[in-house]
């Protein structure tokens, strides 16, 4: 792992004259003791000798006087930093593999520490030191060492350097100290130059963006990436940004026409949205090789969601056993575009209620034009077993654009209590004519009865605060484009309004009943000839609540066969019916019996069934209704 950390602090190194200084000192003390002692002369006359004893000899024309090495502190040992040992060894200079590199290249990188006979400085426990290891352009977060504080071991410390976007020569240092004294070793590698080879798009913040003046985002942050030839990202790079085409007033934002690339290569622009719709798309330029790359598009609408494009789904209509029991969960997605079909920005909030039944723990918000919550079933439970759930938000309501520039204004068709559209114009309508639903529409409102209007005491969402439940006011609603914003018969309520869609999932129970008597081809007990079929019609199927079954149960038919004498009888089909994901019940459902050959003697015997096997309940099986047969 290579430590690409900046370090910007100014480094100052300087060795201390210790082996000059101590020597200073003790002249300066034998000078005072032999004037103690009576001597007198020239003190160039004296000499010092060191020995390996640790003791300090003076001597003089007259006498000689020895002191003891207890009274004295012992010359630190001096050492020296550098590459090698003995003979070899080469001071204050770093030893680097390979001095001439390109980026991406990795070299090692050695320092020793000797004493004065070239021999490796060996410290203790006490005395450990640490070399570190920095460089120009590491320091810059440039290039970078695979350890940058090393331990001296043997006298030796080493690593790896590694040049990522640094480029000519490049000074490489390491540095200890010991005892109180810094040691300092360079040496200098050359890097070479390399060139930009792509300029790809890297990112962006945001893919859609709302016409300004309509209250949302108008602006997006493009990220581009410069590579070298060697695979390396480029850095301090002019690049220059463009958009493909000048449409609506989309622009690049003033003072991002231009940027340098960072030291991973990296390069950002701003764009900023028009008056208008329009797909853009960002091109960088590299100054001075041409080299360009272009960004993902860009999408500018409105941005606002319309209440015909708001859809929810439900995972199970009729969720199993959801009835009986608490903590059953049903998945909830709802989906929301704007006028033209475009998903809206994520983030947007989606709101749920469900006030009947059962609960919501959390909201969503949209990511890539839809978003995804779970109900949760818990009482209060209806006495029918059915609820209604409803997802809500902020929007604008329909409108037919017909000058195609997004947003409401003159020349548009509204209509507010819905209209078929006699498209081909032949004055009838057929299947080429287009019916476009009410598109005035009031205050959201949970149809808690099924009734398909708001009635008193149901829930609602009181936008306006007011304590009623206000329906369609007969005005377009939403938010006015700056163009129409002072024109009061196009824009007379700039806001927004609640958009919404609901759903109705039944609360199914394991217990299956017959919701009217089938109908049967022949009075029962039936005697049947050969080639004569018993048929069993209009079989209406419900749980206990009159509501669907779980989804993914069966009803079928079977044949019990007590005597055959001869004879045959057989369904005229023995597969099940399996309940589909609805809360509705299931009606209309038909099965025959038909006797192929009949008995030798009349005297076969059979039993037709109608049966459920209900899902999630481990196998429950139950017989709805049966006939007699004789053949």
């Amino acid at each position: 792992m290579f430590n690409f950390k900046a370090n910007t602090s100014s480094r100052v190194f300087a060795l201390k004259p210790t082996t000059l200084a101590v020597a200073i000192a003790s002249v300066f003390a034998l000078s005072a003791c032999t004037e103690e002692l009576g001597y007198s002369g020239d003190y160039a006359d004296q000499s010092a000798d060191v020995d390996t004893s640790g003791s300090t000899s003076t001597s003089t024309d007259t006498e000689d006087t020895t002191t003891s090495a207890e009274n004295e502190t012992p010359e630190q040992v001096i050492l020296k930093i550098g590459h090698g040992f003995g003979d070899t060894f080469e001071q204050n200079q770093l030893l680097v593999g390979q001095l001439a590199l390109k980026p991406g290249d990795e070299t090692l990188v050695s320092v020793s520490i000797v004493d004065e006979q070239n021999q490796p400085w060996i410290g203790s426990e006490s005395n450990a030191a640490t070399v570190s290891f920095y460089s120009n352009c590491s320091s810059l977060g440039l290039s970078g060492f695979s350890e940058s504080s090393v331990e001296i071991t043997g006298g030796l410390a080493k690593t790896n350097y590694m040049p990522v976007t640094c480029y000519g020569a490049d000074r490489l240092y390491a540095t200890t100290e010991i005892n109180g004294v810094r040691y300092t070793a360079t040496n200098d590698v050359e890097i070479a130059s390399e060139d930009a080879i792509s300029l790809g798009f890297a990112s962006i913040d945001r893919s859609q963006l709302m016409i300004q003046g309509m209250g949302g985002t108008d602006t997006a942050i493009v990220k581009f990436q410069m590579m070298g030839e060697f695979g390396n990202p480029m850095a301090g790079e002019k690049v220059s940004f463009t958009l493909t085409q000048d449409v609506a007033g989309a622009q690049i934002v003033e003072g991002y026409e231009t940027a340098t690339t960072n030291s991973e290569g990296f390069v950002t622009t701003k764009v900023r949205s028009g008056n208008g719709p329009a797909t853009l798309v960002v091109v960088a330029s590299h100054e001075e090789t041409e080299i360009r790359g272009m960004s993902e598009s860009i999408v500018v609408s409105t941005g606002l969601p319309v209440q015909s494009a708001l859809s929810m789904s439900v995972e199970a209509y009729n969720p199993v056993n959801a009835y009986n029991k608490n903590g059953i969960t049903d998945g909830i997605t709802v989906h929301l575009a704007d006028q033209q079909g475009n998903a809206i920005p994520d983030g947007t909030q989606i709101n749920f209620v469900t006030p009947e039944s059962g609960q919501f723990w959390e909201q969503c918000t949209i990511a890539n034009g839809a978003c995804n919550v779970t109900w949760i079933s818990s009482s209060p439970r209806p006495v029918n077993g059915r609820l209604t759930i409803m997802a809500f938000t902020d929007g604008q309501e329909d409108f037919v654009d017909n000058n195609g520039n997004t947003y409401f204004d003159e020349g548009d068709d509204w209509f507010p209590n819905g209209q078929w559209v006699d498209v081909n114009n032949n004055n009838m309508i057929d299947g080429n004519d287009i019916y476009y639903r009410p598109q005035d529409i009031g205050e959201a409102y949970v149809d808690e009865d099924e009734s398909g209007s708001y009635d008193l005491g149901e829930f609602f969402v009181d936008r306006n605060s007011n304590g009623l439940r206000d329906a369609a006011d007969g005005a377009w609603s939403g938010p006015c484009h700056p163009s129409i914003r002072n024109n009061i018969s196009l824009c007379g309520s700039d806001h927004y309004v609640n958009i919404w869609d609901s759903s109705v999932i039944a609360l199914s129970t394991p217990f299956a009943q017959l919701l009217s008597t089938p109908l049967t081809s022949h009075a029962t007990p039936a005697t049947l000839g050969a080639g004569e079929a018993f048929i069993v019609s209009g079989v209406n199927i419900g749980d206990s609540n009159e509501n669907n079954l779980p989804a993914g149960s069966t009803i079928f038919f079977e044949i019990d066969v007590l005597n055959d004498d001869g004879g045959e009888i057989k369904l005229s089909s023995d597969k099940p019916f399996t309940v589909p994901n609805s809360p509705n019940a299931v009606r209309g459902y038909a099965g025959s019996a038909i006797v192929s050959k009949a008995s030798e003697n009349g005297n076969g015997s059979a039993i037709m069934r109608l049966k459920t096997a209900t899902t999630g309940t481990d196998g429950l099986e139950q017989t709805l209704a049966q006939w007699s047969l004789s053949f």
